[in-house]
């Protein structure tokens, strides 16, 4: 049972009344001795080192001596309870709740493991009755944030340290990242690095599974973590022999940030060992050369190179307007513009790294490098003038009438672009199938047929067909030179309509069988879909995924696995 202190009314200190100075001071003191007078003269009396710095006779188990407190965790020592030397600050009523003066318990008397005792255990033994709120106020007794320091200086490595390796050169950032104090993320920030920011390394540390890296940027010197870091690779073997393709220098290094050992001219030719990948996973090559009668050895950019010039001849035709460019490189200083239909004269070509075919080419008197692609043969026909309208379907499956439409605006110089036409066309069309069909489309004999019937005569066209795609195309390429007019191309498996409107060939188709296809010009009648705008220029090659034998899936038909042409004459 706990024993109750109450105050007797007349020892209650009060602010209420006009009492002297004298009066209230004589019931203060008062007060104090009463209070005094019920406390054990020990709680207030001990020396601090007496009553808060445990003993060697404390007891591990069991009832410690009533003259020494339990003795607290090791930790305690770096800095101790400080002593309760003043007395509290009285309150105006106080209900005390005492220990009491049983014997302890043995949770109570036995020291623990926690690093922080509480306020009562340290302040006060167990054995003495002491009024626990007043006697040690918790706030004042066990400050907690500096009571207790860690048994164990933090580490400014974050951990331990497992590993140490030398690392010599550069590294690259890949991501934006920072460069830290210390080998740890929490560590202040010396610096912010971008991506591809170049830093000189020493070694790299394994801190608690994490490799981090000493470096340095200019004056500036940290850590970074090392998956941040990209590096340049080891060389692996790459015999060949290439040609470089416009100005550039011999490094120590594969990396732009090496010394350069020696300029290179355009056209050297260089004979490779081995490549590396630099940071940003571009390829340079352990390349060799002569120049002055020295040979010179060291590391080039692989992307300036290409293979080797093969020799090429013939005036060739430019089929678009492009750019004549100094170097086979398309970043390059440029020579002149050429025009459509420019004569040519091939001297060499070249592939460069990106797979683009570069031929070097007079004109005039003018030498430069164009691309392959945009020259055709010896000759060239375009029965297209630009003006007469190359018309589009208004269903999607009117392509053959928009093409007839198309084909006799361009034969006859009309600029017919109604509906109405389209209309009549493939009405007509239905009705002289060669194959009755459930399909809503036109076939190759109703095509040829419209165009004979819709033209008034005045031009005659027939569907044939071929076994090979060279044959069909030469076919067609001869009959347009024949009679200066269109072909009808059934394409896609026979699907859709095409119309060719010009060529290029080695020679010329008249004047000899002795010629080449090189590519075609087409007219497209339906833009919305995925046809190409008109006058497209597709080489013979890629032509030839274009025009794939015809196939009706609904019966056999005589065109069926044939390339079919509709073809003038």
């Amino acid at each position: 049972m706990a024993d109750r202190v109450t105050l007797p009314s007349s020892m209650t200190p009060t602010f209420r009344t006009k009492a002297s100075a004298s009066r209230r001071l004589a019931g203060l003191l008062a007060f104090a001795l009463a209070l005094t007078s019920s406390l054990p003269a020990t709680a207030w009396a001990a020396e601090p080192d007496a009553a808060l710095t445990p003993t060697a006779s404390a007891s591990p188990s069991g009832s410690p001596p009533e003259s020494a407190p339990p003795a607290p965790a090791a930790t305690d020592q770096a800095e101790p309870t400080p002593a309760l030397s003043e007395e509290p600050t009285p309150v105006a009523t106080e209900t005390i709740a005492a220990t009491g003066t049983a014997t302890p318990t043995a949770a109570s008397a036995t020291p623990t493991a926690t690093p922080t005792p509480s306020a009562t255990a340290t302040a006060t033994p167990a054995a003495t009755a002491t009024p626990t709120a007043t006697a040690t106020p918790t706030a004042t007794a066990t400050p907690t944030a500096t009571a207790t320091p860690s048994a164990t200086p933090r580490l400014t490595t974050s951990g331990t340290t497992s590993t140490t390796e030398p690392l010599t050169g550069y590294r690259y950032t890949i991501a934006w990242s920072r460069l830290y104090a210390e080998r740890d993320a929490g560590s202040a920030v010396r610096t912010t690095l971008s991506t591809n920011t170049k830093l000189a390394v020493t070694e790299r540390t394994l801190v608690d599974g994490i490799w981090w890296v000493a470096a340095s940027k200019g004056t500036t010197s940290g850590f970074i973590e090392l998956s941040r870091l990209a590096r340049v690779s080891a060389p692996v073997a790459f015999a060949s022999t290439r040609n470089v393709t416009r100005p550039s220098e011999i490094r120590e290094a594969g990396t732009t940030d090496a010394p350069i050992l020696r300029r290179v001219y355009a056209r050297t030719r260089v004979t490779s060992t081995s490549y590396v990948l630099d940071h940003l996973a571009r390829r340079w090559i352990k390349a060799s050369f002569t120049a002055d009668g020295v040979k010179r050895t060291g590391w080039l950019p692989y992307w300036h190179t290409s293979t080797l010039p093969a020799a090429v001849s013939g005036l060739w035709t430019v089929h678009e307007n492009t750019i004549l460019y100094r170097y086979a490189w398309s970043g390059g200083p440029t020579v002149r513009s050429l025009s459509d239909g420019i004569r040519a004269d091939r001297r060499e070509s070249v592939t460069d790294t990106n797979g683009i075919s570069w031929t070097l080419v007079k004109v005039g008197s003018t030498y430069g490098w164009v691309r392959s692609y945009l020259l055709t043969g010896p000759f060239r026909q375009y029965v297209w003038n630009g003006s007469n309208p190359v018309t589009q379907q208004y269903t999607n499956y009117w392509c053959v009438p928009a093409s007839v439409q198309t084909e006799l605006n361009i034969g006859l110089n009309r600029y017919s672009t109604s509906y109405a036409f389209q209309q009549s066309v493939y009405a007509y069309g239905r009705q002289n199938m060669g194959y009755s069909l459930q399909a809503l489309g036109l076939d190759p004999q109703s095509w040829a047929r419209s165009l004979n019937y819709f033209s008034g005569g005045r031009v005659r066209y027939s569907d044939v067909t071929y076994s090979s795609y060279t044959s069909a195309l030469r076919s067609g390429v001869y009959r347009m030179r024949s009679t200066g007019l269109p072909v009808g191309l059934l394409i896609y498996n026979g699907g859709h309509a095409w119309t060719m409107i010009g060529y290029t060939a080695s020679a010329d188709p008249r004047l000899t069988s002795n010629f080449t296809v090189t590519g075609v010009y087409v007219a497209a009648p339906f833009r919305a879909w995925t046809d190409p705008p008109a006058g497209t220029y597709y080489t013979a090659a890629q032509m030839s995924y274009k025009l794939t034998p015809y196939w009706e899936a609904e019966r056999w038909t005589r065109w069926n696995g044939r390339y079919t042409l509709v073809l003038p004459g």
